[in-house]
């Protein structure tokens, strides 16, 4: 999925995910304050290169800075390189930042957040 689906699909079921990862994203700016109403507290990691020549690292600015003001700045990967093609690399290749943001965000089968590493919960340690 990329990252205008990325945006949209999270914002219109954001109970679908822990967290959201956009990679050389674009979104309409008319639909700016929709996506930032409906993606609170919606944890979002940001990945995209000033040498992206097809979603522009400029025109997506105005997302960031309003999701930031209203309480739910997104964390940036920043010096991220190459072109709309290739950017998602930076992000995944040789780092591991974008798979640990979305582990420290996991959610169970159930919907609820999953539990933190070794804890039990009350059938694991045999208490009922």
């Amino acid at each position: 999925m990329g990252g205008y689906a990325t945006w949209e699909i999270a914002a219109k079921c954001p109970s679908l995910f822990a967290a959201i990862a956009v990679v050389s994203g674009y979104h309409f700016p008319e639909r700016r304050e929709r996506l930032v109403a409906a993606l609170c507290g919606m944890p979002i990691f940001v990945v995209h290169s000033h040498g992206d020549e097809c979603c522009k690292f400029h025109e997506e600015v105005p997302l960031w800075r309003v999701l930031s003001r209203s309480g739910n700045p997104p964390l940036m990967k920043n010096h991220a390189t190459g072109g709309h093609g290739s950017c998602w690399a930076h992000s995944c290749e040789n780092d591991i930042l974008l798979y640990d943001i979305l582990l420290d965000h996991l959610v169970s089968p159930d919907g609820h957040a999953a539990e933190e590493e070794g804890e039990l919960d009350e059938e694991e340690d045999g208490e009922q």
